[in-house]
């Protein structure tokens, strides 16, 4: 668990013995009084703590003046900020506050401490979730292979089946708040130099689809799960699924767009459709719906999320029948079935450098 519950005095004691600094205390009461949130100041000798009417006092560790109530969650200043940083429900309470620069005595503590104390139950679920949600779904082993491609028609419906068993856990997680932390120090490599071409000539230019549809690039490597601080790291079998990126959010017809890029030399376009499954797992719940509302307020008319494969043309048969293959598995009724409930629909891109950048070779837009 990443933040420390507190039954009963003994265990504040024992808490308190083994650490100093400014602490947040949730869901204790006075005098048999409702409960409430505290700043607690926390020192080798007495503590001291504020309520929210900004009254000081003192008390003995062994000895504190309040009652405890299940859950009360003692936690540092330092872990509140990541907290805040991470998730939507926490930032709602704060703001864009950090509690440490705010004295005790001002008046603003009343708000962020009763907006915490409004949130202690839901502060516990989230904090109780993240340990024991198995992150390590069907989904992200397979997308951990690496393969070059799938064979979609047997394999269609096992995928589908991963995708299913994936959304039920992700989808668990609360509304988080970023997509990345760290603009600077992306990973920008993945696609290749090559790629990395693309990218920097789609950010200044749109593709125009077959339909005469256009698509046009939003942002790109942003983390469907990112959360940042060691505290919220999770363990399975590969990496770490914070780190994960998706190669292109873009816009299509008011939707946003996720991409997934396969440029010449990369693997096929099925498992690019395998990929952003993966992603988009994570992305299409109501709860990251809502982050993409907050993040991207002014840039799409709606947030129902499409996917979308972008696939460098390859002079291989096989990689054509790889293609052709994806096409049909996307346009299956068991495919839109799946997948109509979270996204509305799927489109797959064929590109080509020329003289000017890229161009359109072919272009298909699968509803759901």
């Amino acid at each position: 668990m990443r933040l420390q519950r507190v039954m009963d005095r003994s265990q504040l004691h024992s808490l308190l013995a083994n650490t100093t600094g400014q602490h947040v205390l949730t869901n204790v009461s006075f005098n048999n009084g409702p409960p409430e949130t505290i700043r607690l100041n926390a020192t080798s000798g007495d503590c001291s703590f504020w309520r929210c009417t900004g009254k000081r006092d003192t008390f003995s560790v062994g000895e504190p003046p309040f009652q405890f109530h299940y859950p009360s969650l003692c936690f540092s200043f330092g872990q509140l900020g990541q907290w805040q940083k991470n998730f939507a429900v926490v930032h709602d309470a704060i703001g864009d506050f950090s509690l440490g620069s705010i004295p005790a005595v001002d008046a603003r503590n009343k708000q962020i401490l009763c907006g915490l104390q409004n949130r202690t139950f839901e502060i516990d679920h989230i904090d109780k979730l993240l340990h024991e949600l198995d992150f390590d779904t069907a989904l992200y082993q397979s997308y951990s292979l690496k393969e070059n491609s799938l064979n979609l028609s047997d394999g269609g419906l096992e995928l589908l089946e991963s995708f299913a068993n994936a959304v039920s856990n992700y989808g668990q997680i609360p509304e988080l708040r970023s997509f990345s932390k760290d603009r600077e120090n992306r990973r920008r490599g993945d696609l290749g130099p090559h790629g990395q071409r693309f990218r920097e000539w789609f950010s200044q230019n749109s593709l125009t689809l077959n339909d005469n549809g256009i698509i046009e690039y939003i942002d790109d490597e942003l983390k469907p799960l990112h959360l940042s601080g060691r505290e919220f790291r999770w363990n399975q079998n590969e990496g770490d699924l914070r780190l994960v990126s998706v190669d292109l959010l873009c816009e299509y017809g008011g939707h946003p767009v996720w991409c997934e890029v396969k440029m010449d030399g990369d693997s096929w376009t099925s498992s690019a459709v395998l990929q952003i499954l993966f992603y988009g797992s994570m992305i299409c719940s109501g709860n990251q719906q809502r982050r993409i509302r907050r993040r991207f307020y002014d840039r799409f008319e709606q947030t129902r999320p499409m996917l979308g494969v972008i696939v460098e043309k390859r002079d291989n048969q096989d990689f054509q029948s790889d293609f052709e293959s994806s096409l049909q598995f996307a346009r299956h009724q068991k495919t839109q079935s799946a997948l109509g409930p979270y996204f509305d629909g799927m489109i797959f891109i064929v590109i080509q450098s020329d003289a000017d950048g890229w161009a359109v070779k072919r272009s298909e837009v699968v509803p759901w």
